[in-house]
């Protein structure tokens, strides 16, 4: 009986090395496939397609696709690596007239000491045109001073948590990215209605420029040295190198997506004279859709701390559409997609795109 049970005992030990074996290889094999703390720069495919006719579904698939990578804390999350690849994929494969630049630099943070961050500056450059006959109908003019549109695109770090920041700042990241697309597919249209007939220099009223800031929200506590990052950093640049004098206004985005968003006319506004530039988002929501909603005429005194404060302190004037109140999700983890309203968003974006393609271009 003992040697029976040895022989028993050897076939089950063999077996048992062999689903070891074979469990050990498939492991291998989802890693080598799966595991992008390996590379923090692969690039991520776009499976859905854009279609130029459905902004509202566009940007739908933008915050969908984004917010599948959880957390975009800089430097720290896998999803913040996969979102910058993804904002880069999704430019080169549906756009070719805009350049994208990095602003990289080391922020020190409270938690995670020296973090490396990535503002993402993309200019849209009628230049990159490959057509000849276009080229030669453009003159190089680089004096117009340019608009900017802009939003942070990290999100708040919360520990031991997931925090989709959908408001905070995804839905603006998706508006921008399906404008940037869009833009340049009028731009292209009008250019096509207008030539021979104009120069298509003078298509383009200002240069077009976007800014995607990092590190807005504050790791620890909010105070003058955690937080607003990537706009401090990005201003300081800016102003050694010459290129704060010509911005018209910086157009920031914030805390979008909710149905009880409520923008006001706030007083910084006035201050930088861009109060008429307001009160014509006001006008044009007003005019499509028989009232106001959420562009309220009425002036607030409060003051928001957000990206644009480094910019306003160099005399940048600004037009800030953040929600005041907060929306109730703010900064709590029902910040997700579940309290999304897509109808205020859309509602939204068609006001923001009809009021920046008067400011861009000459029809």
């Amino acid at each position: 009986m003992y040697g029976y049970k040895l022989a028993f005992s050897n076939k089950g030990f063999y077996f048992i090395i062999l689903i070891f074996v074979l469990l050990f290889s498939i492991g291998i094999y989802f890693i080598k496939n799966n595991n992008n703390l390996n590379n923090k720069n692969d690039k991520l495919p776009i499976i859905r397609e854009y279609n130029i006719s459905n902004p509202l579904n566009n940007i739908k698939i933008f915050i969908e696709d984004i917010a599948e990578y959880g957390n975009r804390i800089p430097n720290v999350s896998i999803g913040y690596y996969k979102t910058l690849n993804y904002i880069n994929n999704t430019i080169n494969k549906y756009t070719n007239l805009y350049t994208i630049e990095y602003d990289t630099f080391i922020a020190n943070t409270p938690i995670f000491g020296n973090l490396e961050m990535n503002n993402i500056i993309i200019t849209f450059n009628p230049n990159k045109l490959n057509d000849s006959t276009l080229q030669n109908n453009s003159k190089n003019n680089n004096s117009k001073n340019r608009i900017i549109l802009s939003c942070h695109y990290e999100t708040k770090y919360f520990q031991d948590a997931t925090f989709i920041g959908a408001t905070d700042s995804l839905v603006p990241l998706g508006m921008i990215l399906n404008f940037l697309i869009e833009f340049e597919s009028i731009y292209n249209q009008t250019i096509l209605n207008n030539i021979p007939n104009k120069d298509i220099n003078d298509i383009l009223k200002k240069e077009f420029q976007i800014v995607l800031f990092d590190g807005e929200e504050a790791f620890l506590n909010w105070s003058p040295t955690d937080s607003l990052y990537g706009s401090k950093h990005l201003t300081q640049k800016w102003k050694i190198e010459n290129k704060l004098t010509n911005i018209e206004y910086l157009l920031l985005l914030d805390l979008i997506g909710t149905n009880d968003i409520n923008f006001n006319n706030y007083y910084i506004h006035q201050l930088g004279k861009t109060n008429h530039l307001y009160q014509e988002l006001v006008n044009i929501e007003i005019n499509k859709f028989g009232k106001f909603k959420y562009f309220n005429p009425k002036i607030s005194y409060s003051m928001m701390e957000d990206d644009h404060i480094p910019f306003l302190r160099n005399n940048v004037p600004i037009i800030h559409l953040i929600s005041e109140p907060f929306p109730m999700v703010w900064h709590t983890l029902n910040d997700d997609l579940n309290h999304l309203d897509y109808n205020s968003i859309n509602r939204i974006y068609l006001v923001i795109r009809e009021f920046l393609l008067k400011q861009l271009l000459n029809n």
